[in-house]
């Protein structure tokens, strides 16, 4: 798959100073969501990760956690799936999957919100990819209640409607 210059620009890290904080959802949003519902509805998201910078995986987390914050927000189901789209192609261009775990902690609760089968859908998000992956979406939605909670992940749900949110705790 060959992405278009504003979808590289959209993915690549160097702009991704301020896209976590920013209004959602934004037009960088969109250009990656386009990304996203491509690979994701034609099984391609292996091609994708081969035309990606490996440091994309920041940019593609930060989506992620946004879509899964628009999933509720609109009650959206296929915002969920972009996130999961995104939060495979990050895992797979990590040094350490762990930074995508409390990721997946939110799209799960997010599908849970809107009262989607989270299960089913980490099931038909999950991608067999070109790199071997030590944890997939298969394996997080497999994992104990407790050990996939926004709790043990440090998040909590904050507002409702347009101003729902998911916030991360300080320690």
């Amino acid at each position: 798959m060959q992405l278009t210059k504003d979808q590289d620009r959209a993915l690549d890290v160097r702009r991704a100073d301020g896209y976590g904080p920013s209004p959602i959802p934004n037009d960088r949003d969109r250009v990656i969501q386009e990304v996203m519902r491509a690979a994701s509805g034609t099984g391609q998201l292996a091609e994708v990760l081969g035309a990606i910078d490996p440091s994309s995986s920041d940019v593609l987390g930060a989506f992620a956690k946004r879509m899964a914050t628009l999933a509720v927000r609109t009650r959206d189901i296929s915002a969920a799936r972009d996130g999961l789209a995104a939060v495979q192609l990050a895992m797979a261009s990590t040094r350490d999957f762990r930074e995508t775990v409390p990721t997946m902690a939110l799209l799960y609760r997010a599908l849970e919100i809107i009262d989607a089968d989270p299960k089913t859908e980490f099931q038909r998000a999950h991608q067999p990819l070109s790199v071997l992956l030590e944890h997939n979406l298969l394996d997080f939605a497999a994992r104990d209640p407790q050990k996939r909670s926004l709790q043990s992940m440090l998040y909590r749900e904050e507002g409702e409607g347009d101003n729902f949110r998911f916030v991360r705790e300080i320690w």
